[in-house]
C-alpha cells in the first residue's frame, strides 16, 4: 500500500520471512515526490509475534502521523486471530527518516475482529486533533441479520506519544439499526459460499477475507469505508439462513459516518450489487477514495458463472447519485484452479497534485498458473 501525504509518501508490505518472523517492510520518502526511487528509504519495522502469522498491513494517515495496522493471528484450520498491532509513527519522526514509535495492541478481548483500518484523514486539522480506527466486529447470530457491529477507537499524541483515547471500541451511532440485511463472510472463513466464475466448479473463497472493513477515508469530518458482503435476492438483502446456504450474489456495501466531539455516528450508506435474477456477478474486495469535489470513487473486482475475475470502479457523485452500472477496468482471461484467497491487492486514492483524480488498482484473472492474477492500474476522474 502506498499513501501521499503532505511533504511526503510512505508504503508499506509484508515481508517474505518465515510465517514465526514476518515483520513489515515500511519505506517513505522525505520530500513530495515519488520519483526516482532513490528518493525512498526502506526499513523493516520489527512488529512479528512469535508462533504467529502476519498479514495484512495497511496505512493511515493525517497532518499528525502515520498509522500502520496489521494482523496477527495463530495458524490452524481454521486460523484464529490473536491480535491486532498498531504503529504510530509521528510526522516529523517520518520526515527526519525516522521509525521510532508507539505500538498499540487491540486483543480479543477488546475486539474480535479480522482487521482495524486506521484511517487515512485528509482534512487539514484533524478533528479533535485525534486519529481514528474502525473494524467491524465478528457476525452475531441474529435469526436471518448477521452483520457484525461496527466500532470505533481515537488515538491523541502527546510529546510524540500515541495513546487511546477511548477505552474501549465503541459501536458506531446508530450504525447497527441502519444497517442492510446480509450474510456476513467472517461466519465462515474457510468455506462456502464462494463466488463463481467462467471455466470450472471452483468458486473464490470470500471467507477467507471476510467482510472486514477494507478501507477508511476521512474528508470534512466524514469517515467513508466499504466491504463485501453476502445477498439472496435481487433487491439488495439478505433474507436466508444464518448459514449462508441461500447466498447466491456478494455485493459492495459502503459506509458515510459523521465525525462530531463525542462519537462517531451513521450518516448514510448504499449498496451495489447485480440485480439480475440469474447468473449475476459476485462483486467482492472493494477500496475506495474522496476527492475535494465531495465524489467517492470504489474499485473492486467481480465475476459471474459466465465470466472471468474481472476489474470494475463505479463513483457516486456529489449529489448522492450513483454512477450505475459498474464500468469494466480489465477484463479477465482466465480461470482459476486455486481460487483459496483473492484480492488484498484493491487499493484506490486521489492524486496529490489536482486533488479530484482518481486512481485505482484492482486485479483481474490472467493464468491458470500458481501465479493466477494481475493487477491494472487506471486513472479516472469523474464529474461532480
Amino acid at each position: 500500500m502506498r499513501v501521499s501525504i503532505s511533504g511526503c509518501w510512505v508504503a508499506c508490505a509484508v515481508d517474505g520471512g518465515s510465517q514465526a518472523s514476518q515483520n513489515v517492510l515500511f519505506a517513505y520518502t522525505t520530500n513530495s515526490s515519488p520519483l526516482p526511487l532513490s528518493n525512498w528509504n526502506k526499513t523493516v519495522l520489527y512488529l512479528a509475534k512469535t508462533g504467529d502469522t502476519s498479514d495484512s498491513p495497511t496505512l493511515g494517515v493525517d497532518a499528525n502521523g502515520v498509522y500502520l495496522s496489521m494482523l496477527r493471528y495463530i495458524p490452524g484450520s481454521p486460523s484464529s486471530i490473536d491480535d491486532n498491532i498498531i504503529a504510530r509513527l509521528p510526522k516529523p519522526r517520518v520526515y527526519q527518516a525516522s521509525t521510532n514509535m508507539t505500538v498499540l495492541t487491540t486483543t480479543t478481548n477488546d475486539l474480535k475482529t479480522w482487521k482495524v483500518q486506521s484511517a487515512v484523514n485528509l482534512d487539514p486539522s484533524p478533528l479533535g486533533g485525534w486519529a481514528w480506527c474502525i473494524a467491524k466486529g465478528l457476525p452475531v447470530t441474529n435469526g436471518s441479520n448477521w452483520p457484525g457491529t461496527n466500532y470505533y477507537r481515537r488515538i491523541q499524541w502527546s510529546g510524540g506519544v500515541a495513546a487511546w483515547v477511548d477505552t474501549i471500541w465503541m459501536p458506531v451511532t446508530n450504525s447497527a439499526a441502519n444497517s442492510f440485511r446480509y450474510f456476513d463472510f467472517d461466519s465462515n472463513p474457510g468455506g462456502a459460499p464462494g463466488a463463481p466464475q467462467l471455466g470450472g466448479t471452483n468458486t473464490l473463497t470470500l471467507g477467507a477475507s471476510g467482510s472486514r472493513l477494507q478501507m477508511a477515508v476521512i474528508l470534512n469530518s466524514n469517515l467513508w469505508t466499504c466491504q463485501h458482503v453476502g445477498l439472496d435476492t435481487t433487491n439488495g438483502t439478505y433474507a436466508g439462513v444464518a448459514s449462508g446456504l441461500s447466498v447466491n450474489r456478494s455485493a459492495i456495501q459502503w459506509w458515510k459516518f459523521q465525525l462530531n466531539s463525542t462519537a462517531l455516528a451513521y450518516s448514510t450508506s448504499g449498496m451495489i450489487c447485480d440485480n439480475a435474477a440469474n447468473n449475476p456477478y459476485w462483486l467482492y474486495m472493494p477500496s475506495l477514495a474522496v476527492n475535494t469535489q465531495n465524489v467517492v470513487l470504489l474499485g473492486f473486482s467481480g465475476s459471474s458463472s459466465n465470466s472471468y475475475i474481472s476489474a470494475f470502479y463505479t463513483a457516486r457523485k456529489a449529489d448522492g447519485t450513483m454512477m450505475l452500472p459498474p464500468l469494466l477496468i480489465q477484463a479477465g482471461s482466465a480461470y482459476v484452479s486455486y481460487p483459496r484467497r483473492w484480492g488484498d491487492y484493491s487499493y484506490t486514492t486521489v492524486d496529490p497534485i489536482d486533488n479530484q483524480t482518481f486512481w485505482t488498482v484492482q486485479s483481474y484473472a490472467t493464468s491458470t498458473s500458481n501465479y493466477f492474477w494481475s493487477d491494472w492500474v487506471v486513472s479516472v476522474k469523474p464529474g461532480p
